[in-house]
This record gives structure tokens, C-alpha cells and sequence, in this order.
């Protein structure tokens, strides 16, 4: 699949990024009469469903109609990754439906999803919508939430996985603009953590796209980049964790946060010992509910991520 000539800039231009009817007039354009008059059917659920619903803007910005997201997921898939194949635009103008509409219409929902769509879209949305939980949430029924939801995910047809994939393209450049700081931080984080490794066993195409949205975003943003190392990737959250002077003393960087766990990246096994200090030098002593896990990986790539994380980019 190639990348399609169409910019991102096309569809995220100031003056129609939050327009749905410039949206629906080009996403119209890419498909047959036959398929237009299937994907209206489609729109016209989803709009019911996301009517008077709005996504979050930015500080001053006027209320900005939901629908908008589903719109630009399904654009992303067509004019930017070169998508043809309706059945993943169907399920991206869907793919919020079934998780934002009150819970007692949640079967009628389904049901209407099915009779107008088929099966194969139902049981995509179903694998796109995140199971809900009570609020408020302990920290671990939330993680195990998401790592059964991606599980799933990781199972499900390629063509399902690309539609996450877009849509949390299109939340990245949406949270970019929004320029709320904190809000991308712990964004950018769950990125890393999940949707790019889904991305990388899905499409070249999507991984690239998610890179860079996180590589913008974070040095817009934080003033820094996210940094590969041997293969993994550092999270700059999680280095952020890891003060300087402690970084450069023992050779290592923070890779990942999971929930209450640090992953740190170091060059050398360390013994018991230094296992220890290293624990209490990060707040992960024994009467701290965070917890230090250690990960190998070569003095090269330690020394390119704190060169690179501790300067400004």
C-alpha cells in the first residue's frame, strides 16, 4: 500500500477541520453512487447517535460537534493510507457509537448497527468499543481492562486494527492542538504503550503515521522526542521519571510507566545492591506502591537517549 498524495494538512485545514459537511462532501467523493447511498445510511446512525455530543478544544475554542472524529478517522483511511475497501470507513464512522450511547440503547443500537450493516461491521464496532467501568476506577482494574480490550484487538481482522490505528492518529493530532500539556502526557504515554505496537503488527502505513504524530506532538508540546533504543522506545513520561544526575550515575533511562511500574532502560545487570539503591533513589523503596523493573538493552543506545532526552530537541 502506497501513501497517497493527499497532506494531513487537507484534512485538518483551520477553516473545515471541525466542519462534518466538508468532511461528508469528501469523503463522498472517493467511493461509487452504489457505495455513497450505503455509507449515508451509515452517517445518518452515527450522526443520531453523536447528535448534540462534542469533543473536547482547545482553551476559548467554540464546542466542536463530535461527529467531526468519526469523519476525519474514516478520511485518514481513504486519502492518507490509500483505503478502498469500504468495510473499514463503515466501521469507522461507527466505531464510537456503540461506547458513547447510554447504555440502555445499547442492544437497540447493536440491532440497528446489524440490520443496516451486517454482522462483519457489528462485530468490528464490537471489537473497537471499550468495555466501560464505574467511576471512580482503581488504577489496576483499568489496566487490566485495557490489556484484555488489546488482547482482543490483536485478534481481530487487519482491517479492524486499522481503524484503531486512525483513530487514535486523528485524538493525536486533535490532543496536539488542544496544547493541553498534561492531558498529552499521559495521551502520548498510553500511545506508546499500546496503540504503536498494534500499529507495527498492523500496517507500515499506520506505525509511520503514529510515530509521527507522537514525535510532533511531544516535541511541540514537552520539548523532547521520543527516542528508540535497540528496538524499543523510550517514553518520555517514563524518562522524565529518571532525574538526570540519577540517569547518567547508573547508565540508564526510563522506558515505559505501566500503571505504578517503571521500566528502566540500563547497559550492565545490576547486583542486589545496587538493584536496591537505584529503587529507593526512583520512590520505589518497600513501603512504595511503585514498583523498578530493569531492561538490557546496549551503552550505545543509553548513550544516544540521554544525550538526546536531556537536550532539548
Amino acid at each position: 500500500m502506497k501513501l497517497q498524495s493527499d497532506d494531513p494538512a487537507t484534512i485538518y485545514k483551520p477553516e473545515t477541520m471541525h466542519d462534518p459537511y466538508a468532511h461528508w462532501e469528501a469523503l463522498l467523493r472517493r467511493f461509487s453512487r452504489k457505495d455513497q447511498r450505503r455509507l449515508e445510511g451509515t452517517l445518518c446512525l452515527a450522526g443520531r447517535v453523536h447528535y448534540g455530543q462534542t469533543r473536547r478544544a482547545a482553551d476559548g475554542d467554540k464546542a466542536v460537534p463530535y461527529i467531526v472524529h468519526p469523519m476525519r478517522v474514516a478520511r485518514i483511511l481513504t486519502e492518507e493510507w490509500g483505503q478502498t475497501d469500504l468495510r473499514p470507513v463503515l466501521a469507522a464512522l461507527l466505531h464510537d457509537v456503540v461506547e458513547d450511547c447510554p447504555p440502555t440503547l445499547r442492544e437497540v443500537i447493536e440491532f440497528e448497527i446489524d440490520r443496516v450493516e451486517g454482522r462483519e461491521i457489528l462485530d468490528a464496532v464490537g471489537a473497537l468499543t471499550k468495555p466501560q467501568l464505574p467511576e471512580p476506577c482503581p488504577a489496576d482494574a483499568r489496566a487490566n481492562r485495557d490489556a484484555r480490550y488489546f488482547k482482543m484487538l490483536f485478534q481481530a481482522p487487519d482491517w479492524v486494527r486499522l481503524v484503531k490505528c486512525a483513530d487514535r492518529v486523528d485524538n493525536l493530532r486533535d490532543a496536539r492542538n488542544w496544547g493541553n500539556r498534561m492531558f498529552w502526557t499521559r495521551y502520548s504515554s498510553e500511545t506508546l504503550g499500546w496503540h504503536l505496537y498494534l500499529a507495527r503488527e498492523t500496517s507500515p502505513i499506520a506505525e509511520v503515521a503514529l510515530f509521527k504524530a507522537l514525535v510532533e506532538g511531544e516535541r511541540e508540546l514537552r520539548g523532547h522526542t521520543p527516542i528508540w533504543l535497540d528496538g524499543k522506545i523510550m517514553d518520555p513520561a517514563a524518562a522524565a521519571l529518571v532525574p538526570s544526575e540519577i540517569a547518567r550515575r547508573y547508565g540508564m533511562v526510563g522506558l515505559a510507566l505501566r500503571n505504578e511500574t517503571l521500566f528502566v532502560g540500563i547497559s550492565e545487570d545490576p547486583d542486589d545492591r545496587t538493584r536496591t539503591t537505584i529503587r529507593g533513589l526512583l520512590g520505589a523503596g518497600e513501603s512504595s506502591s511503585r514498583r523498578v523493573e530493569f531492561v538490557l538493552v546496549s551503552p550505545d543506545a543509553i548513550e544516544d537517549a540521554l544525550e538526546g532526552f536531556y537536550t532539548k530537541a
